[in-house]
């Protein structure tokens, strides 16, 4: 598969600015989420596997205890190209979740999958997702 160029700093800086919940610059860029427990960080940590299958593009992702830690960079090209920003936006539009009559069908899939998967009332029994830092 043919991966897209590197993104100048500007093109980054200009992704950023439709990302503020991400950081970073050229060598790669980063997202934080706070999660109730271990077991919720790793049930985060599976719904990034199917984005990452999807778009065949993998983050390096660090778990400690309740905290996740996505760093996506596209090696092969040596810097940060279009297809970190798409694996971004797809997290955000999964991770950030919106109220019912604002989620797109594929974020509902996402969180049936979780239901189904998990039980009913996710995130300790409230219904409601945690917080994304």
């Amino acid at each position: 598969m043919t991966r897209p160029p590197v993104l100048s700093p500007e093109e980054i800086v200009a992704a950023l600015a439709e990302l503020p919940s991400w950081s970073g610059g050229p060598d790669g860029i980063e997202r934080t989420f706070t999660r109730t427990d271990l077991q919720r960080a790793a049930d985060m940590l599976g719904e990034l596997a199917v984005i990452a299958e999807d778009l065949n593009h993998h983050p390096d992702v660090d778990v400690r205890w309740r905290t996740l830690r996505i760093f996506l960079v596209t090696h092969s090209a040596g810097g940060v190209t279009e297809l970190d920003v798409a694996f971004a936006r797809r997290v955000d539009e999964l991770f950030d979740l919106p109220g019912p009559g604002n989620r797109s069908p594929e974020l509902q899939a996402a969180l049936d999958r979780i239901d189904t998967a998990f039980g009913k009332g996710r995130q300790g029994g409230t219904g409601q997702p945690d917080s994304g830092a």
